[in-house]
């Protein structure tokens, strides 16, 4: 309902709920972000460092940081940039 609309509220209003999540439920809850993101890709590390840096409530989740990698592919869909590509690369890279 809220896909490309930048309206996030009720996921950031449950914040909670999400925290609760495990596993698949956390990475879904996540890359949701992007769909509901999708094409904003000036603010996509704004909206998804939380994610990548801890997760919400700073509980570090491997399926929280994959779905905001999922996120941030699914915002910058159809729109190659060898920035993006780098992030990615880096992402991989640096992941344990």
């Amino acid at each position: 309902m809220n896909a490309f609309t930048t309206n996030d509220s009720f996921l950031r209003d449950n914040l909670n709920w999400a925290a609760r999540s495990t596993n698949w439920g956390r990475f879904s809850a996540t890359a949701s972000l992007g769909v509901i993101h999708m094409g904003n890709k000036a603010e996509a590390l704004n909206v998804l460092n939380p994610y990548f840096s801890g997760g919400v409530g700073n509980q570090s989740s491997p399926y929280s940081t994959a779905g905001a990698y999922y996120a941030y592919g699914l915002i910058h869909a159809n729109g190659y940039s060898q920035q993006t590509v780098k992030y990615f690369l880096d992402g991989i890279n640096n992941s344990g």
